[in-house]
């Protein structure tokens, strides 16, 4: 996961449970006088006492970050699974799809951005062998026109081609997978927020401390 963009000031239920925790912990550290929060401790012990806290909640944040990490890799290998276009035909269907390979990926591989375009769009109406076909080479096909700035889909191609290519893979897939591949696309999801939650939390709950000392310094409440 650590190639992903992170998400700044991402937030998690987890991570917040153990912010108000380490908040309630530090909150013990002083006592009200006058109206005013007063440490309880001489500056060098305050100092090591925080330093504990500090140092076990971000082993606590370290640890649901690998769990997330763990929890990210299994939702991954599951996705990979279930997206795999081999396990969507059965015997049958795979034989006649190896007779049609050749003849479908030199058609495709003929057109042009506008021609694949409407290939994709308009191949819910073939029979399931096609659509598999096509739904396997139009990619590669793709991927070539994009490589050159004059024959590149336009913005607004691309979304309706990438638009067209995942209702044709949510069709062929059958429903067993389709439900295994919302199910791990989920977890990832859920795995990356908590991953950005943990790892935002560690350097600001650092520096809640360090805003904190500044304050008792300045003998403020």
């Amino acid at each position: 996961m650590t190639t992903r963009p992170r998400r700044p000031g991402a937030t998690h239920d987890r991570v917040e449970k153990l912010r108000a925790q380490v908040q309630q912990e530090a909150g013990q550290l002083y006592y009200i006088r006058d109206g005013k929060r007063q440490p309880k401790y001489a500056p060098a012990l305050m100092q090591e006492k925080e330093k504990e806290i500090v140092e076990r909640f971000d082993k606590a944040l370290q640890s649901l970050m690998l769990e997330a990490d763990a929890m990210h890799t299994t939702a991954g290998d599951i996705l990979a699974r279930a997206s795999s276009p081999y396990t969507w035909l059965n015997d049958l269907e795979t034989a006649r799809a190896a007779t049609l390979a050749p003849f479908i990926r030199e058609d495709l591989a003929a057109l042009d951005a506008a021609g694949l375009l409407n290939v994709v769009q308009s191949a819910a109406g073939t029979d399931k062998v096609n659509r598999w076909l096509i739904y396997r080479y139009a990619e590669g096909r793709y991927r070539e026109l994009d490589a050159d700035a004059t024959t590149a889909l336009g913005m607004g191609a691309k979304v309706q081609y990438e638009a067209a290519r995942n209702a044709l893979r949510d069709d062929l897939m059958p429903a067993d997978k389709l439900r295994e591949r919302q199910t791990a696309a989920r977890q990832q999801a859920e795995a990356e927020a908590l991953f950005d939650a943990a790892e935002w939390a560690r350097p600001q709950v650092r520096q809640d401390f360090a805003d904190r000392a500044r304050v008792d310094v300045q003998h403020l409440p």
